[in-house]
């Protein structure tokens, strides 16, 4: 082992080059995301997505530093909003344009500027006024901001990086690498970053209520309708931003530069020194329940109160905890399941989603008229059939969280191996030892 690994070293920590570029370069693309990966895999991973757009040096250079300077102005200077990004369908489309085309990198830069600038920067209207409590005032109002932030990570880290993922696990009849790989990757990120993109444009509208609810406002039309009547500008703008980096990268796909930071982020990664406390050194049960208190926060737009956000963390506790169970119980299930592209899966789980909402949502709508078992039932569906919730749309969503979490089942957990049973001791075996 001691002697492959000494062999590979040669390869893996070759000197970057020299040059004030070479050196920003080695420094956005490298050295910012190894050191990222003491928070963990995903965060180097997605600080490192869209390196390939180093093959033209000046562009690898200048896209990051942009991009962040873009959500800086755009989170103090806001262009026409006063709530809410989603208030401008310009600010929208560049948003989608920019992570998709320079991938979760330049989309964390984007992401960083902006939440900078929204946070400490900006001073939203009547923030404090006539409000006796500033402690409280500040949980309504920049607790509420966070999952603003969250929404907008997203869409420009978190949505360029699972397409990134996905196109690169899903089998294709061409060699890697290659030109045509690289093409028909591209195809994929193109197709799922339209899809992702699509329902993050229907979700936002709603999920973001909390910076208006949580303060006893009512959400403004204008922080709803962009997205609402013109989400298919948002879709396109992400669209043509991931076939740019598809046609960039089928250009480019062979740049040494680009494959050497490759090879010196891998080592980085593959070396970096593990913290103490990390979190997949947390016990399992704890990371399903964050799990689950972080996915009821980021619905918070869909509860009418406390009562119902304690029954949706208890919800999907259990449905976490399921899911890791039904691996480790029936592991053929997860065997069975990985054969199939996780593509394939996730797009079942979403027509499967898809052909039940209407089942669902008829029943439990305010204006539907019940008959037979339904009627029997109306007691019981009367609280969520009130006109001023959005039960009947939380149901739906959990429905298709369940589909989706037993399509993509995590592996099982290894067994403890089982100590073997201590030798008998007797008289005299000191001796014949």
């Amino acid at each position: 082992m001691h002697e492959r690994t000494t062999r590979q070293l040669p390869a893996l920590t070759q000197a970057p080059p020299s040059g004030f570029l070479g050196r920003w370069l080695e420094v956005v693309w490298v050295r910012l995301p190894g050191l990222l990966r003491r928070l963990g895999s995903l965060p180097a991973l997605a600080a490192n997505d869209g390196a390939g757009l180093a093959a033209v040096p000046l562009l690898g250079a200048l896209l990051p530093p942009i991009a962040f300077i873009l959500g800086l102005l755009c989170g103090a200077v806001r262009f026409g909003t006063t709530w809410s990004f989603s208030e401008s369908l310009g600010v929208l489309a560049l948003f989608g344009l920019v992570a998709f085309f320079g991938g979760a990198g330049p989309g964390m830069w984007l992401w960083a500027g902006f939440a900078l600038g929204d946070f400490f920067l900006y001073r939203r209207p009547d923030i404090y006024l006539a409000d006796w409590n500033p402690f409280e005032s500040f949980i309504r109002t920049r607790g509420a901001w966070l999952l603003l932030y969250v929404l907008l990570a997203l869409e420009v880290v978190v949505f360029p990086l699972t397409a990134s993922a996905l196109r690169r696990v899903t089998p294709l009849p061409f060699a890697r690498p290659s030109r045509a790989a690289a093409l028909a990757e591209g195809g994929l990120y193109a197709v799922i970053g339209a899809v992702l993109t699509y329902c993050w444009a229907q979700a936002v509208p709603i999920l973001q209520r909390p910076i208006f609810t949580w303060r006893n406002d009512t959400p403004t039309t204008v922080s709803m309708s962009p997205l609402q009547q013109h989400w298919q500008w948002v879709v396109l703008a992400a669209v043509v931003g991931a076939l740019g980096r598809t046609a960039f990268e089928t250009l480019t796909w062979q740049n040494q530069a680009v494959q050497d930071r490759a090879r010196r982020f891998a080592a980085i990664i593959a070396g970096a020194d593990r913290q103490r406390i990390t979190w997949t050194s947390v016990p399992l049960p704890a990371r399903l329940v964050a799990g689950a208190v972080f996915t009821t926060l980021l619905l918070a737009g869909m509860l009418p109160g406390w009562g119902d956000g304690l029954l949706l963390l208890l919800l999907l506790v259990i449905v976490y905890l399921s899911r890791q169970f039904l691996s480790n119980l029936v592991p053929g299930w997860y065997n069975v399941l990985n054969r199939v592209p996780l593509v394939l899966r996730l797009l079942v789980a979403a027509i499967l989603s898809r052909i039940l909402t209407p089942v669902i949502l008829t029943p439990l709508w305010p204006s539907s008229s019940n008959t037979g078992l339904w009627e029997l039932l109306d007691p019981l569906l009367q609280p969520l059939r009130s006109g001023d919730n959005f039960r009947p749309i939380l149901l739906t969503t959990l429905v298709g969280l369940l589909i989706a979490t037993l399509l993509t089942p995590p592996p099982p957990q290894p067994r403890a191996a089982i100590a073997a049973p201590p030798a008998p001791s007797f008289p005299g075996a000191e001796v014949r030892q």
